[in-house]
């Protein structure tokens, strides 16, 4: 929990305000999917949204791996325990920033800027 404040806590020093109105939710179609089949929003989008400003950003491999593990704490303590599960795994390895995919690690950032970072 204290990761999440500590990410939307610094949301705003680092420029990311302005940027939060594109964030869509769950990406990989996980967020249309739901609303398709229940009528609602997934009870842990607003876990997706806040991971993906630490995406947009980029950083370390460090950073990233703390942004997924706060994802899954987020979902846990939804109640989803097992869908935590699925979304870490699915970002670690759907996620890495060599992949020119529109959820990738540091995707606001051209893709050869990013694909490699540091440990």
């Amino acid at each position: 929990m204290y990761r999440i404040i500590l990410i939307l806590c610094l949301c705003p020093t680092v420029g990311f305000a302005e940027a939060l109105t594109k964030y869509d939710g769950c990406s990989g179609g996980m967020s249309p999917a739901w609303r398709l089949f229940t009528g609602h929003n997934p009870p842990w989008e607003s876990c997706c949204d806040a991971h993906d400003q630490p995406y947009a950003i980029g950083g370390s491999a460090a950073d990233r791996l703390l942004a997924d593990q706060t994802l899954e704490q987020c979902v846990a303590a939804r109640g989803y325990p097992a869908m935590a599960t699925v979304m870490y795994w699915g970002v670690r390895v759907g996620g890495v920033p060599w992949l020119p995919t529109p959820w990738r690690w540091c995707f606001e950032k051209p893709f050869f800027e990013c694909w490699r970072y540091q440990p």
